[in-house]
């Protein structure tokens, strides 16, 4: 018989990512940080959470760099 097998939830696959990548996406940054998409992408516009521009379209940020902001070690420049 078998076995169902829970999905893991956005968060939880977020915070995954946070311990086993370098670099998370602005989805996964928002969730992460509680704030929404948009909110995330005009801290980027403003300059106030850095990103790593991977190509013309594709945005990451660093999850250690993200991880010091969770922790309270760093804020984004405008907060």
């Amino acid at each position: 018989m078998p076995t169902s097998r829970r999905r893991e939830t956005p968060m939880e696959l977020a915070r995954k990512a946070l311990t086993e990548q370098t670099t998370v996406s602005v989805p996964e940054t928002a969730l992460l940080l509680g704030i929404s998409r948009a909110t995330a992408y005009d801290l980027i516009q403003s300059g106030d959470l850095p990103v790593i521009r991977v190509g013309p379209r594709k945005l990451r940020v660093s999850t250690s760099r993200l991880q010091r902001i969770l922790d309270g070690q760093e804020q984004p420049r405008g907060a």
